[in-house]
């Protein structure tokens, strides 16, 4: 039931976040945020599986199946075209064909770069190339330049897929 309060405050249209001049062209702020605080206080209230982990092997967790990581993580980034360019809302005019090109390269970019991000800070913690990470570096990217994936250049979308897999980087080192 959260979830609809944070719509009224951004796409309402008269909500007090767009009032403020807060602009979420596909989501990033309405969704991922959302969902991602939920999750996070969801965990910490429910904390970890009983009996799932030894107290001593606990941190040294490592994914198992990475075919079906990269598989997942390429179904996410093609439907991610769909909500980042489908935000448009139509196709009805130029500046709506130029807003979902733009937003398919801006998502194009910024997940290309989260993957290589991440792809390198594996590399330089552990001296091993890693696919998850890679797959963890691009989601980064993309969850990062949903919000404003039409409103910013593709230069600024380099920099977007780069801090968004730092982020996603520094998270998985802490928790």
């Amino acid at each position: 039931a959260i979830y609809p309060v944070i719509v009224c405050w951004t796409w309402g249209g008269n909500g007090w976040l767009s009032a403020l001049g807060y602009s979420d062209f596909a989501g990033s702020g309405v969704v991922h945020v959302t969902g991602g605080v939920s999750a996070l206080v969801g965990t910490l209230v429910i904390g970890p599986r009983e009996g799932r982990f030894a107290c001593a092997d606990a941190w040294e967790f490592s994914p198992h199946n990475v075919p079906f990581i990269s598989l997942g993580t390429l179904i996410l980034w093609f439907g991610w075209y769909g909500f980042n360019c489908g935000s448009t809302g139509g196709m009805g005019s130029a500046s709506d064909g130029y807003s979902a090109v733009i937003a398919g390269v801006n998502t194009t970019i910024a997940g290309g770069m989260g993957g290589l991000m991440g792809l390198f800070l594996h590399f330089v913690r552990s001296g091993k190339f890693d696919v998850p990470a890679t797959c963890n570096g691009i989601l980064g990217g993309l969850v990062g330049i949903t919000a404003g994936c039409a409103m910013v250049t593709p230069a600024a979308a380099v920099v977007i897929g780069l801090v968004g897999s730092v982020l996603v980087d520094i998270a998985t080192v802490i928790l």
